[in-house]
């Protein structure tokens, strides 16, 4: 199974209960991604610990979530994101990160 998490304000809320999950995860054999709305220039350096932790980090651009990794031949089963619609849709709006929630 693979499973797809969001980073702003999902695992960014708590990023060592989600690590801790993702890594259990995968210790029962599931791939386990970060899959985030953001532009790859918008602050690449947040996911960082992510990638060092050995997990795959996609950004989509504010293109759906769910078409971007299908286009990447990743057909994710389970997703795990605070926005929902932002799996099917493409990011309408001013675009946002955890730091503006800060």
């Amino acid at each position: 199974m693979i499973i797809a998490f969001d980073f702003d304000n999902t695992i960014s809320k708590d990023a060592n209960g989600f690590c801790s999950i993702m890594k259990l995860m995968e210790s029962r054999g599931h791939k386990v991604v970060v899959v985030t709305g953001r532009e790859s220039t918008t602050y690449p350096e947040d996911l960082s610990f992510l990638k060092r932790m050995g997990f795959d980090v996609y950004f989509t651009e504010h293109k759906a979530k769910r078409e971007y990794m299908r286009g990447l031949g990743i057909e994710v089963e389970v997703w795990v994101d605070d926005l929902p619609e932002s799996v099917l849709n493409d990011y309408e709006g001013t675009p946002t990160t955890y730091r503006d929630s800060e």
